[in-house]
């Protein structure tokens, strides 16, 4: 997994980690009884830094992270990197999300570090998140394929399995399903119509269009990371096949260390 970063291969420990997190909760607590809470995430940003390194904690903002996969590429940016090795996201929201949580895991898995936090300053009072991972990109290139589900009838349909699965080996599992989505896309765009909008009907009436990733005239795909209520998931899939005039949905979900391949068939 081609990833270029300037920043340590391998992270602190655990006990160096809480270390670094104690002296940089404390500035943080600082900048946002100074500041309050209404601001945006970049003015907490450039504050926090500069009292972080008047403490002597060395820091350093908007880190880039570019992950590449054949000539796809796509580039990270982590907030805040503290003594080098220790990643924060900041954020200013009600509430932090199991998205941020993605996100920043998704950064310590590239990366190939196991520790991170969210700090979020627009509660009345700073709310953080420990991230954290025991995955190495090792770790996340083991994993099962089922795929007794899946058809082929056209070439693309080997196409499509072919290069999600030779994906999923490069990359792991594990990271954000956008990014294996967007990759996907864009070593299909030469071979398939990609993503495009296709009518919604009802009754045979239009209610408009949504856009799906496209085979062929008659079939779409879907990439998803559903780990539980798998048949519900699978339900609504069938819904949006059946009120539009595609014949076929590939369904490839990630779960885990297991990689499910399903076509799903109008009825």
């Amino acid at each position: 997994m081609p990833v270029v970063c300037d920043l340590p291969a391998e992270a602190v420990d655990q006990e160096r980690f809480h270390e670094i997190d104690r002296a940089l909760m404390g500035q943080a607590f600082a900048v946002h009884n100074e500041l309050g809470r209404f601001f945006d995430e970049g003015v907490y940003q450039v504050e926090l830094s500069k009292r972080c390194s008047q403490v002597g904690l060395g820091t350093q903002s908007e880190i880039p992270i570019t992950v590449s996969h054949h000539d796809f590429s796509k580039t990270y940016y982590i907030d805040l990197v503290v003594e080098g090795s220790v990643a924060y996201e900041l954020k200013a929201v009600d509430a932090l999300s199991g998205s941020h949580h993605k996100q920043l895991l998704n950064y310590l898995l590239l990366l190939g570090w196991h520790h991170g936090k969210l700090v979020n300053f627009r509660p009345p009072s700073v709310e953080s998140r420990f991230v954290s991972t025991t995955l190495n990109h090792a770790d996340r290139t083991l994993f099962d394929v089922m795929d007794s589900e899946w058809r082929n009838s056209a070439r693309e349909d080997d196409l499509l399995k072919n290069r999600a699965l030779e994906l999923f080996r490069d990359l792991g599992l594990f990271l954000e399903v956008s990014l294996y989505r967007e990759a996907l896309l864009h070593r299909m765009q030469k071979d398939t119509p990609g993503l495009q909008n296709v009518e919604i009907l009802c009754n045979d009436r239009p209610l408009g269009f949504h856009r799906m990733c496209l085979l062929n005239h008659g079939t779409a795909w879907h990439l998803s990371s559903v780990r539980d209520h798998q048949e519900t998931y699978e339900l609504h899939l069938s819904r949006l096949l059946n009120h539009t005039a595609l014949e076929r949905l590939h369904w490839i979900n990630l779960s885990n260390h297991r990689v499910d391949l399903k076509t799903l068939q109008k009825k």
